[in-house]
């Protein structure tokens, strides 16, 4: 009987240890920016989902394309139509590691600059990035910063003629997540 209790605090230890390895978050930040001849365009989504395993240096974000909110209402319903398709097109996904793990102390406060690579799925179209960040522990927390710029054309996203001027092909993209134990 005592090998019993022993055994199953033990795994209840183990179990705890396993799962304190993740952060996560669902109300992370993504916008993004279009500076072209005529028009900037911005917009932003604060219902980013993300999650971060500390001991493989593995994460993951879901953006809900439908979220983005824009300042008009009919360029919002003109990305969702007939740019991204979010009927067709609801997620995009990001699935990536962190390239220098060993750089981060998840256990100290500090800021720490990473490398990130992985593969970015918007519109259907899957594309391997490389992106350097931050990650900022503070008080049992990660705060994970990057910005970065995609073509719109790498992604199948074309932009018509009559309004070439005031949609740039090179967008920016913002993150800004905090994550806490999951």
């Amino acid at each position: 009987m005592k090998t019993v209790l022993k055994l199953s605090l033990l795994l209840l230890i183990l179990n705890n240890a396993v799962v304190a390895q993740n952060y996560k978050t669902s109300d992370g930040h993504i916008w993004f920016v279009s500076e072209a001849p005529r028009q900037k365009i911005e917009a932003h989504n604060k219902k980013v989902s993300c999650e971060l395993d500390i001991k493989k240096g593995e994460f993951t974000f879901t953006v809900d394309m439908k979220s983005f909110e824009f300042a008009d209402a009919v360029m919002q319903e003109e990305f969702n139509s007939k740019y991204v398709e979010s009927d067709m097109h609801p997620k995009a996904l990001f699935k990536g590691i962190i390239r220098n793990p060993q750089d981060v102390n998840f256990n100290s406060d500090g800021i720490y600059n990473v490398e990130i690579e992985g593969t970015l799925t918007i519109h259907g179209t899957s594309k391997v990035i490389k992106q350097s960040g931050t990650l900022t522990v503070k008080d049992g927390k990660i705060l994970g910063k990057s910005d970065f710029h995609i073509m719109l054309n790498d992604y199948g996203i074309s932009i018509p003629s009559p309004v070439i001027n005031n949609i740039n092909n090179n967008i920016e993209i913002f993150v800004g997540v905090v994550l806490s134990k999951s």
